[in-house]
């Protein structure tokens, strides 16, 4: 994106539903203006270099048709994220097994499924991880490429 706010960079009123932002994108944009986009339902942010400010949040917080958010939780710092009540899926990317997942359910009160996509060098997901979901989980693994 070659603009300083997400809704600079596409035309207001369109009608996207899914969203990807990559390291890039984020280093140039941040969120800014991410919440005047009314129809987005999944979100998917990359593996950040730095984590989400309290106005990024802010942005995310006011997207209402939100209903799927794909993220690393460590790298985004979600733990200190808004409550999303819109939320119905969770999707953890390149999980570690160090993730604090106790806050989910209260920043998540409306989550259905969990999808959590294992890091390349982790086999399994604690049981005390799971123990702290609230819903259905899906454990993906990576492929490994040679």
């Amino acid at each position: 994106m070659c603009a300083d706010s997400v809704d600079e960079a596409l035309p207001p009123g369109l009608p996207l539903e899914y969203l990807r932002f990559t390291r890039s994108t984020l280093k140039h944009t941040a969120l800014r203006g991410l919440g005047q986009l009314r129809s987005v339902k999944t979100l998917s942010l990359a593996k950040l270099l730095e984590r989400l400010t309290a106005d990024d949040f802010g942005e995310i917080a006011r997207m209402p048709a939100l209903e799927n958010l794909r993220v690393n939780w460590n790298a985004v710092g979600w733990e200190a994220g808004p409550v999303l009540p819109n939320v119905t899926h969770l999707r953890l990317n390149s999980f570690t097994g160090t993730e604090d997942l106790s806050k989910v359910p209260e920043l998540f009160p409306n989550l259905r499924t969990a999808t959590i996509h294992l890091a390349p060098d982790v086999d399994t997901v604690p049981e005390r991880v799971l123990g702290l979901l609230p819903v259905p989980v899906v454990v993906e693994r990576s492929d490994s490429v040679l």
